[in-house]
């Protein structure tokens, strides 16, 4: 007998989509000065579920063997407020010759607890995740585009306008 009670999609867990989290690139980061020596700089972002903004202190350093390192700090709140706890977080840098010239920048997944060593552009914070980290780590996926999501943006832009 098939299509029992659990069986299908609707048993497992929907995945957190990238879009629902607040993000870090890399590239953008070093188009704007922030990976030079000693460089300090703050992002602010917008919650994707509607909270308050998100702000991100991070600094750039060096070890004792030239190796860089991005040091970010936030702080950080639970869904539902309960928790909170101020974070520094450590992020090694690597970098690749591209064939062009110049040096393309990378961040070392920090979630050194899953030993992940990935090399990505972009690290994540999903919603209710205390530390940022890659897309295989926090195990987020992509969607497919969706009409609903468009007229949703296009609603809330135009509540922006009429304020």
């Amino acid at each position: 007998m098939m299509g029992g009670p659990g069986s299908g999609r609707d048993f497992y867990p929907m995945k957190t989509a990238v879009k629902e989290c607040f993000f870090l690139d890399v590239n953008h980061l070093a188009r704007e000065g922030a990976l030079d020596d000693g460089a300090q700089n703050a992002l602010i972002g917008d919650d994707p579920h509607g909270g308050p903004p998100f702000l991100v202190t991070f600094s750039t350093e060096f070890d004792d063997r030239r190796r860089r390192f991005i040091i970010l700090s936030y702080h950080w709140v639970s869904r539902f407020g309960r928790d909170m706890e101020d974070i520094s977080l450590t992020i090694p840098l690597d970098w690749t010759p591209p064939y062009f010239g110049g040096l393309r920048w990378w961040f070392t997944c920090p979630l050194a607890g899953k030993r992940c060593i990935h090399r990505v552009a972009k690290l994540y914070l999903p919603p209710g995740a205390r530390y940022f980290g890659c897309r295989d780590c926090h195990h987020l996926v992509y969607r497919h585009w969706d009409p609903w999501d468009e007229l949703e943006k296009a609603r809330r832009r135009l509540e922006a306008l009429s304020k």
